[in-house]
């Protein structure tokens, strides 16, 4: 709803107009039902009732959330209802027939099919194309069922939540997070750090990163040990001297968070009933060490050189650990790394 949003548009040709312009400017909303009736007796002449079954809207959520917001604001008494009064939104109800409603994977299919042909006007990203995928929901009600976690596979799926405050930010994993975190769980840091959203959540990479939730165990714990180490990095926040913990730790937690996990999972199986906050620590103290040594090798050349210093003559280090986070040899490097 902030404000230059297209949400805020919405709600102002709606709030800020006595006429039915809205009715012209938007595209309406798409519900899908299973079943459908219309009801024209119902004593009241230009009247009618209708009931849908299983209803599900894939196109025009913004309208229909920027609506129900401004009913809210009705129902708080911080607007007049009148704010509606001669205003009118489009609505087309597709319903299924019996017969396509037999195959739920059909059904999913169609779905898809008709979301996609009816949001041609409205850019969809990626991540919303793939939050109906099966293996999405079954992974949301997974998390919740077990850690009571909120995995949010859909935009803004939890802002009701959020605005009412029966949740908490904290609660919430966001989707493209996750995706890095199984990245990261799979030894591959340099993807879950580089790779674009976008990118991310593309069907054929999205298929490939997200293969089946038997791992959904590793990626909380994943999702931990990040969780840990954000908590960390905020307590150098105030040290202009020592930003992200770098005397302690090097650049672990501004660049590396995604190699600490990968590291840390090789030893699930070990550590998954150890308290985190300890093991975390114990690889974070070894972690300069770590990159002492990988700067030294040669296959990182292009990350870490020793040039003379014009000036004084002196051996120098150019050191690019952004670059190193982001390159091809940390995926093999994390493999090798040890605790004392």
């Amino acid at each position: 709803m902030a404000g230059g949003s297209v949400n805020y548009q919405i709600s102002k040709t709606i709030t800020g107009k006595n006429t039915n312009e809205f009715a012209l400017f938007n595209n309406g909303i798409t519900v899908l039902s299973d079943e459908t009736y219309l009801n024209t007796k119902v004593a009241k002449k230009g009247v009618g009732q209708l009931i849908l079954m299983n209803p599900q809207i894939i196109n025009g959520g913004q309208t229909a959330y920027t609506l129900s917001n401004i009913y809210q604001d009705v129902l708080d008494g911080k607007i007049e209802e009148t704010v509606f009064d001669n205003k009118e939104v489009l609505l087309k109800v597709i319903t299924f027939s019996e017969d396509s409603t037999d195959n739920s994977s059909k059904k999913l299919e169609l779905i898809e099919s008709i979301s996609k042909a009816t949001n041609q006007q409205t850019e969809v990203s990626e991540a919303d194309r793939r939050s109906n995928d099966k293996i999405q929901i079954e992974l949301q009600n997974l998390i919740y069922e077990n850690y009571g976690l909120f995995y949010q596979r859909k935009a803004g799926e939890f802002g009701e939540g959020l605005k009412n405050k029966y949740i908490t930010r904290h609660n919430i994993i966001d989707r493209e997070l996750l995706l890095r975190l199984i990245l990261a769980t799979k030894l591959k840091p340099s993807q879950a750090r580089r790779t674009g959203g976008a990118t991310l959540f593309k069907k054929t990479n999205f298929d490939n990163i997200l293969t089946s939730t038997k791992d959904y165990k590793k990626y909380i714990y994943a999702y931990d040990i990040y969780s840990k180490l954000v908590e960390i990095q905020n307590t150098f926040k105030e040290d202009k001297n020592n930003k992200d913990g770098i005397i302690n730790y090097g650049y672990a937690l501004r660049y590396g968070k995604f190699a600490v996990i990968s590291v840390i999972i090789q030893k699930y199986d070990e550590y998954k009933e150890k308290d985190i906050g300890v093991i975390v620590h114990d690889v974070l103290s070894n972690w300069i060490k770590f990159e002492n040594s990988i700067s030294k090798e040669k296959i990182n050349n292009s990350y870490f050189r020793e040039v003379p210093d014009l000036e004084t003559g002196k051996i120098r280090q150019i050191q690019n650990f952004d670059g190193y986070y982001k390159g091809t040899t940390i995926n093999q490097q994390v493999k090798n790394f040890y605790l004392d």
